[in-house]
């Protein structure tokens, strides 16, 4: 099996540096990354995975073009969803593989106040190039109102998700999920009715090569529906690391869906 792409760039840097100066050691790069120099070796010797965290601080420290950056924190991307699928073959049911980006969690309280799915719209456009931190440019994206905006804004500002940096708005968390996932809410049913509202309109209104609906009817094992919860959590992380790799233009919506149709058999 080929080594991951991201390996073979820091290799190929360690190289370069190695030829211009022969006393350059690997204690020295990871100095240089500010990495610990023993994860690193275990990194280029394929015996330890580098977290995409660690992959974006390593990048303020080399000076990669834009593509190769894209590439590299692509191929760590893609190297934790292989290391799932791979555990997940051989337990047939488990895997250990670590969240991409660690979540901030968000308690159920706090939830209710910023359960419409507008917040999170706003909180992620933040992120998109040519981002304009005003109510009325915010509005036209999302055909609201100026008002309603500016009462979102003000609920997130409030609740510290939202902050004023440089003169613009910005998401103080990369990503944020709720609390006690094994509770249901109205507030979360809520929230989910309108990912689903959301996906329906996309269904009827958006070009193919710009939306995916994809679906799947089986017979299942019930009892394996908690390590398919987690399963389908960890896959929808390890995408969304990807597709924010790449140069952020537009707000999408990813949801997964898995539930009973066909009612108990006795």
């Amino acid at each position: 099996m080929s080594e991951p792409l991201h390996v073979v760039m820091l290799r190929q840097e360690l190289e370069r540096r190695v030829a211009r100066n022969p006393r350059y050691s690997l204690r020295a790069f990871a100095r240089a990354l500010d990495l610990d120099p023993g994860l690193l070796s275990k990194v280029l010797s394929l015996h330890a995975a580098l977290s995409v965290k660690a992959a974006a601080r390593i990048l303020t420290h080399l000076d990669f073009p834009p593509i190769e950056r894209q590439h590299f924190l692509q191929s760590v991307g893609e190297a934790h969803t292989d290391n799932m699928l791979a555990q997940v073959r051989a337990t047939g049911c488990q895997t250990t593989a670590a969240h991409l980006l660690p979540p901030d969690e968000v308690d159920i309280e706090t939830f209710q106040v910023i359960s419409n799915i507008h917040h999170y719209i706003v909180l992620e456009l933040t992120y998109v190039k040519g981002f304009q931190s005003t109510p009325q440019w915010i509005a036209s994206k999302l055909a609201l109102h100026v008002h309603e905006v500016e009462a979102i804004l003000d609920r997130l500002l409030a609740l510290g998700l939202l902050e004023w940096s440089a003169g613009a708005l910005r998401k103080t968390s990369h990503n944020l999920t709720t609390k006690d996932k094994a509770l249901t809410t109205p507030a979360l049913r809520q929230h989910q009715k309108q990912v689903l509202e959301h996906a329906l309109d996309a269904l009827e209104n958006v070009p193919l090569d710009r939306r995916a609906h994809l679906s799947m009817t089986m017979a299942v094992d019930p009892s394996r529906l908690p390590v398919a919860r987690k399963m389908m959590q960890e896959f929808m992380e390890s995408l969304c690391n990807y597709l924010e790799s790449g140069e952020r233009t537009e707000v999408f919506q990813l949801g997964l869906c898995l539930f009973p149709v066909g009612g108990e058999i006795d």
